[in-house]
């Protein structure tokens, strides 16, 4: 999991240290600080972790101290980009299989999954309109396809790494609420791209990878 953090001030070791001293009382050795050029500020990145593990920490109080210390979102360059293991999908292939339907849902519902993102869409985060068409189509391969075609390291959906599948949709979260639901999120996307076919990908609602408190509620 990585957090993005923005500030009107310039990067200050001392409030990375205080930041640091907080994440610590829960986990030792649980984050690094590194320097990010697209943001006024700094960036804060989790070590690997469980969706369970994630739910360990004192957020309300690590959120407290970064607003403290002065640190907002205000210019929306800030982003939360969440990375999900390419082990857990097993073989290439099925990694391979695994981003196709994970890119098909996520273009699918493109516009249903804004209010939880916070944003619809970014510099940092590209869709590609013609997979936008096709999904709208209930394409899959296409949609697939097309994304292929233009994906890059600021794609709504990075596959660049070799390791992770990395989310790069959501706005920068400032409450652990925000926090929470999208790690969820991702969580609830995973399982079911993980136990759904290609065949019946185009069955999945939307609701089946919304976190709870952003479930749509279907006309009878």
């Amino acid at each position: 999991m990585e957090i993005s953090g923005s500030s009107q001030e310039s990067d200050n070791e001392e409030d990375a240290r205080e930041i640091l001293k907080i994440i610590q009382e829960d986990a030792e050795d649980a984050v690094y600080f590194k320097h990010d050029g697209s943001i006024n500020g700094f960036e804060i990145v989790f070590y690997p972790h469980t969706p369970k593990a994630c739910t360990d920490y004192h957020w309300g109080k690590i959120f407290s101290t970064i607003k403290k210390l002065g640190y907002t979102n205000d210019d929306k360059k800030a982003g939360l980009h969440i990375h999900g293991s390419r082990n857990f999908f097993n073989t290439v292939t099925e990694q391979n299989e695994a981003l196709a339907k994970m890119v098909f849902l996520m273009y699918k519902f493109k516009e249903e999954i804004e209010p939880l993102a916070g944003r619809s869409g970014s510099e940092y985060a590209t869709y590609s309109a013609k997979a936008l068409k096709r999904a709208k189509e209930n394409d899959l391969f296409g949609t697939f396809r097309w994304y292929c075609d233009s994906c890059g390291k600021y794609s709504a959906i990075n596959c660049q790494h070799k390791d992770t599948f990395e989310i790069r949709i959501f706005d920068g979260a400032t409450n652990a609420q925000d926090l929470m639901d999208r790690i969820q999120f991702v969580n609830n996307l995973f399982k079911t791209v993980k136990n759904t076919s290609t065949t019946d990908i185009v069955k999945v609602d939307i609701n089946d990878i919304l976190p709870e408190n952003y479930k749509i509620k279907k006309e009878n």
